[in-house]
């Protein structure tokens, strides 16, 4: 588990686009980006063919065991933004806390713009199709973003705030979780 950097990033691709022009060249994109990333000990896998439905299970079941801060956000979001830049004190004091923070977005977010700022942002990144994204923010009964959704070690969500309620809460919220308080 101990490696010289850490691995922060596993990317869950799945797209959202008609056609195959556009689905070969966003593959292509990925590669490019895997290749690169590569190198930094961050890695991406592809997923296909996970329903909307299924999407969240999916992704939780990576992190049985640990207590988990799902980010739902956007690139073009400016709170999302200030919420990574004010949430990075207490990632580097979960450290080490079994705690797994997971950033989801959509297509409404510019593949090569999400692929660079994704470098600053340590946590494990999702790029969902559009279905996947809406049933995302169906099920967490979310108008906007950010949404901010905690889970403990077992499975259970424990908290969900919509918008960015300033770092504390969230802080909060995750340390009871590592507690296994609701």
């Amino acid at each position: 588990m101990m490696m010289k950097q850490l691995v922060m990033t596993v990317v869950l691709v799945l797209v959202a686009m008609t056609g195959a022009a556009q689905n070969k060249t966003i593959g292509k994109q990925l590669r490019e980006t895997q290749q690169r990333v590569a190198k930094e000990n961050v890695f991406y896998k592809k997923y296909d063919n996970v329903a909307p439905e299924k999407i969240l299970q999916t992704i939780l079941d990576k992190y049985k065991g640990k207590t988990v801060l799902i980010d739902v956000w956007a690139t073009w979001c400016g709170p999302c933004r200030a919420g990574h830049q004010a949430l990075k004190p207490m990632k580097e004091e979960m450290k080490g806390k079994n705690v797994q923070f997971v950033y989801i977005t959509s297509p409404t977010s510019p593949l090569d713009t999400w692929q660079e700022m994704i470098k600053d942002i340590d946590g494990d990144h999702y790029y969902l199709t559009k279905e996947q994204y809406l049933y995302v923010l169906e099920k967490y009964e979310s108008q906007g973003i950010p949404t901010y959704v905690v889970y403990d070690a077992k499975g259970n969500q424990t908290y969900k705030e919509i918008g960015f309620p300033g770092p504390e809460p969230i802080k909060n919220a995750v340390e009871k979780a590592v507690k296994g308080e609701r």
